[in-house]
């Protein structure tokens, strides 16, 4: 029988064998090929916000179709990325495409309500190609694919920014999501601007294109940058990026952070959270076509039954860009 990491209480997890979901006629069942960590499953794993006893953590993964129902729109074989973000479909948000605004996202996603990727094999309810999995060439790197999820979280932010071709685009802190950051808006076409404390992730921003790379916000001249992008939710970071922004800058808010916030009432203030369904497809498709490529940023692989050693790297080890799990 597959394994599974299963949370049993803050800093416990159990590594057991079971037996997979039933399959109904549209339902499938993946075999996990890789599975990223995320910085919310670390929080998940250390204090046990955002998850239950007896729920399997995960949601950056990629796998191989190895069973189906007998009506599925995935066929035995297939590769794919999964987009974990489940909606009631039906409420207002859906109907306005903000899924990542439904209240029963909750319940329904893979990591949260449904099992996730730390496992050997994921049930994946009724998958539907080019909405909620998308299928990957043969030759795509699992370790590209599994940025998928993350990076459609950073497009979603850069587009919150607006248009940002030609202009300066800063990134405070490059951990998975800045470094996800740093790729969108490069991709985009904009100039890019870390600032980023850690020698290491330093080094992999500057592997991933970005402009220019500095360990403090107050090296960067003062009034040059057009739109910061924060993924780092410190107060004392977020302060030194304003001031490299005149009035009417862009500020957008990604990182999480429970401290007040001392923002100036002439910059304009965007909140992320999420992704727009079309935001993971675009994803979906840099990553396919090989314009965006982050595998480089992955510094760390363990298997399954090394979970607790894959979180405290996660956690806590100054060398680590992004940590994966190889089920």
């Amino acid at each position: 029988m597959p394994r599974f990491a299963v949370f049993e209480a803050p800093g416990t997890v159990a590594v057991v064998e079971r037996a997979t979901h039933e399959l109904g006629p549209l339902d499938a069942l993946i075999d996990v090929e890789a599975c990223g960590i995320c910085g919310s499953d670390v929080a998940s794993y250390r204090s046990g916000v955002y998850v239950a006893p007896g729920q399997v953590m995960g949601h950056e993964f990629v796998g191989r179709v190895v069973e189906t129902g007998s009506q599925a729109r995935v066929s035995v074989g297939a590769r794919l990325v999964v987009r974990p973000m489940r909606s009631c479909t039906r409420c207002w948000y859906c109907r306005g495409g903000d899924i990542h605004l439904c209240s029963g996202t909750a319940e329904l996603s893979l990591s949260y309500g449904l099992p996730g990727g730390y496992a050997q094999r994921v049930y994946l309810p009724s998958p539907t190609p080019g909405v909620d999995v998308f299928p990957l060439a043969p030759e795509t790197d699992a370790l590209d694919a599994l940025w998928t999820e993350p990076l459609a979280v950073a497009l979603h932010a850069v587009g919150l920014a607006g248009p940002v071709a030609g202009r300066r685009v800063l990134v405070v802190g490059a951990g998975s999501v800045g470094l996800c950051l740093l790729t969108a808006a490069r991709v985009s076409g904009a100039t890019t601007y870390v600032v980023e404390p850690r020698e290491v992730r330093r080094e992999l921003a500057r592997s991933l294109g970005a402009d220019h790379v500095l360990a403090d916000a107050r090296d960067v001249p003062s009034g040059v940058i057009d739109v910061v992008l924060d993924s780092s939710g410190v107060p004392e970071a977020l302060a030194a990026a304003v001031r490299t922004t005149e009035p009417g800058a862009v500020l957008v808010l990604v990182g999480v952070t429970h401290r007040a916030l001392d923002l100036p009432a002439d910059r304009l203030v965007r909140g992320s959270f999420g992704y727009q369904a079309d935001d993971f497809a675009a994803a979906a498709v840099l990553v396919e076509g090989g314009r965006a490529s982050l595998r480089g940023a992955v510094t760390h692989e363990f298997d399954l039954s090394s979970f607790d050693d894959a979180m405290a790297v996660a956690s806590s080890d100054p060398k680590a860009g992004k940590v994966v799990i190889r089920p």
